[in-house]
């Protein structure tokens, strides 16, 4: 940009056009750093944004990606159903008739049981007859043997108190000599 300056009378330019020209120069030099840091920040901004949106996208696309995969995994899984599912049915269809078969069997099967419990019942029933008669001697045998038992248990309680009365007579005796005796050694220490 070129700009004229007043000439000064004894040569060169004029100081102040000089000097506001230069004035001018840096105060456009310093609106457009402004400026430019102005656009740069908005720029860094910017890219802040779009770096979040990249990550998001990135995000994402990971989901998508594990979403597919799964898609994949579960259809590789229904198609493997679907097959053993139609290997079943054919399995039901094979089985129909021997289940048919099983039926009636288990319906014959059932009587034979039903005839067996009442067989199993009236077992039973002579059994426990049986059980209570023999209950019934053995109240016969522990009434007498009650009696035998206490009859014993006199005699011996009847020993018992003899021995105690014989061991209460000599053991009084004995214990006032033996106390005696130490009373006579306890006097003899002091002397």
């Amino acid at each position: 940009m070129s700009h004229n300056f007043k000439t000064c009378v004894f040569g060169g330019f004029d100081k102040q056009d000089v000097v506001s020209y230069l004035e001018e120069q840096a105060k456009q030099h310093a609106d457009e750093v402004a400026a430019l840091n102005q656009e740069k920040s908005d720029l860094r901004d910017k890219l802040k944004e779009l770096a979040a949106a990249c990550e998001t996208l990135r995000e994402r696309a990971d989901r998508l990606e594990r979403a597919e995969n799964e898609v994949l995994t579960l259809r590789g899984q229904v198609a493997a159903l679907t097959e053993q599912c139609s290997g079943l049915q054919a399995s039901y269809e094979r089985c129909k008739g021997p289940a048919e078969e099983y039926e009636k069997l288990r319906d014959h099967i059932a009587e034979i049981e039903i005839s067996a419990h009442k067989r199993t019942e009236e077992f039973r029933a002579k059994a426990i007859d049986q059980l209570r008669s023999m209950v019934a001697q053995q109240r016969d045998w522990c009434g007498r043997e009650r009696q035998r038992y206490d009859i014993v248990q006199q005699d011996v309680l009847q020993k018992l108190q003899q021995a105690q009365n014989m061991v209460e007579s000599e053991s009084g005796s004995a214990f006032d000599q033996m106390l005696a005796g130490l009373q006579a050694f306890e006097d003899g220490l002091e002397k």
